[in-house]
C-alpha cells in the first residue's frame, strides 16, 4: 500500500510541475505577442520611423530616418517611458541627446551649425 501512495504522490508532483510549465510557456508566449512592430514610410517608400509597441506603449529602440535613408534620431523607451535620445546630422555625427531627466547633451566636434 505504501508503494501505491508513493506512486500517487509522484503522479501529483508530475502533473503539478507539468501544469506550472504550461503556465510559464503560456505567459512567455502572451508577452511576446503583445510586442508589435511599427514602421512608417515616406511617400517615396523609404523608411521614416521604425520601432515597437508593447501593451500600446513605446518599447525598445526607435529609429528615425531622413528621406535620403540616413538616421536622424535614435530613441530608447522602456515600458512607455522615455530613456534617452540621440540626434544625428547629415554626416551621421552625434549632434545632441537627451536623458530620461530631460537634460540635453551637446556633443562636441559634430561640425554642425545649430
Amino acid at each position: 500500500m505504501s508503494n501505491s501512495k508513493n506512486n500517487s504522490k509522484l503522479a501529483k508532483l508530475y502533473f503539478r510541475g507539468f501544469g506550472l510549465l504550461l503556465l510559464l510557456l503560456f505567459c512567455l508566449n502572451t508577452n511576446a505577442q503583445t510586442r508589435k512592430k511599427f514602421e512608417e514610410k515616406y511617400p517615396n517608400g523609404k523608411l521614416k520611423v521604425k520601432g515597437a509597441y508593447q501593451d500600446e506603449k513605446k518599447a525598445g529602440n526607435w529609429i528615425y530616418y531622413a528621406e535620403t535613408g540616413s538616421i536622424t534620431r535614435k530613441e530608447k523607451w522602456k515600458n512607455g517611458n522615455f530613456v534617452w535620445s540621440i540626434d544625428y546630422n547629415e554626416k551621421h555625427k552625434k549632434v545632441k541627446g537627451m536623458n530620461a531627466k530631460g537634460e540635453e547633451i551637446i556633443y562636441k566636434g559634430c561640425n554642425c551649425k545649430n
